[in-house]
């Protein structure tokens, strides 16, 4: 088993997920689509947040949240980037709190990355 060979799996992917893609993958070739496709996948997120807020949509909406405060992050230091962090703060608590979100190593690796950086964004009160 090649554990770098990509597997579709017969379940669609949010559409929140997809444009999340599409705009991180518009911005690396500096497309005019890449602020279309951020916009949509903001807005189908907020959209569908109670949906999709099930053990099994959890990774595709860190996923999502992720690829998103990465495009903000690289396009400026000092742009809107914390907010993405802070509503994956809001979300896992509205949850029940992280311990609740970790359920597999996927999902423990995603909430690693936001809390390395959300930790010393709240230590230096910049948020």
């Amino acid at each position: 088993m090649n554990p770098f060979q990509y597997r579709e799996s017969s379940v669609p992917k949010p559409m929140f997920l997809v444009h999340a893609v599409m705009a991180l993958a518009g911005h690396h070739v500096e497309s005019t689509s890449t602020d279309t496709h951020r916009h949509a996948a903001l807005q189908s997120l907020r959209q569908n947040l109670d949906r999709y807020n099930s053990t099994t949509h959890r990774e595709s909406i860190l996923d999502t949240i992720i690829i998103l405060f990465s495009l903000d992050e690289t396009q400026s230091a000092l742009g809107t980037w914390r907010t993405h962090l802070l509503g994956a703060y809001g979300l896992f608590e509205a949850c029940g709190g992280i311990e609740k979100w970790a359920t597999s190593a996927r999902t423990q690796v995603q909430i690693g990355i936001l809390l390395w950086y959300l930790k010393p964004a709240f230590f230096l009160n910049e948020l």
